[in-house]
């Protein structure tokens, strides 16, 4: 069975808290769909806050930075125009059993790049088992990047978290360019346009709901389960709150209150 929880938009280090309890507490296969609000700037564990993120503006434009439990380079998560899931799994699941970090998340990018197909678009996932380590930036290549027409459409990054696997990652479904630039240091509004897309700025007309349904196709598909809706558990939300509350709300985890002119 794989748990399918369409979830709601939800503060961001809430967000990330439910990840890596999912992944804490996998006993079978948990597909999460979700969304943020306020927006958020994540970026990778061992990423250095003032060095990755423009902090004054995200400050200014009332976006919250956290830290991710998982790897790759900063990203900007809309509130409107993306589609942001993770799946969690123990680590001897048939799929993935004996894989490594890079083949494990190239082979789970297989369910984004089927669910994209479900809508239309000619998806195909960059990296073949084997590959580098994936990066969920837009502007550098990783092993689970989904490509349609040459463009970025989705990124992932993956953590081992006891005996699970997590793997998160993002839909596309507008990019703004310049958003990117102004709150993540290093991102050209130049190259993020020429190596990523939004699927809607490809052509697709898909709405949110239609994207979360696409995606529980895919991984359903890819991993062999019967897809059963469910919500939260009391044991993932308790587990939740207290990661919550002694991590992703702690400076380290989320952005300290850097002055605005940083």
């Amino acid at each position: 069975m794989l748990r399918v929880i369409l979830d709601s938009s939800r503060d961001p280090r809430l967000n990330m808290a439910l990840d890596e309890a999912l992944a804490r507490l996998a006993r079978t296969p948990v597909l999460r769909v979700y969304s943020w609000l306020p927006p958020a700037v994540t970026i990778g564990r061992s990423q250095d806050f003032p060095a990755a993120v423009r902090l004054g503006e995200t400050r200014r434009r009332g976006v919250v930075v956290v830290r991710r439990p998982t790897g790759g380079g900063a990203l900007f998560h809309s509130s409107l125009w993306e589609v942001t899931y993770s799946v969690a799994l123990p680590r001897s699941h048939s799929a993935v059993e004996g894989l490594d970090v890079a083949s494990s998340s190239a082979l789970l990018a297989r369910g984004v790049a089927e669910a994209l197909r479900s809508l239309g678009l000619n998806a195909s996932v960059r990296g073949m088992p084997g590959g580098g380590s994936a990066a969920l930036c837009l502007e550098r290549a990783g092993s689970s990047d989904v490509l349609v027409s040459g463009k970025k459409v989705s990124g992932s990054a993956q953590a081992r978290l006891g005996g699970a696997i997590l793997q998160h990652g993002v839909i596309l479904l507008r990019l703004d360019p310049r958003a990117w630039a102004s709150l993540i240091r290093g991102a050209e509004p130049q190259a993020v346009a020429r190596v990523a897309a939004g699927i809607l700025d490809l052509g697709v007309s898909a709405s949110w709901a239609d994207v979360a349904d696409a995606l529980v196709y895919g991984f359903s598909g890819l991993l062999g389960e019967e897809p059963r809706e469910s919500g939260l558990s009391g044991e993932e939300v308790f587990l939740a709150s207290r990661l919550l509350e002694s991590k992703y709300s702690r400076p380290g985890w989320s952005a300290p209150p850097w002055p605005s002119w940083l």
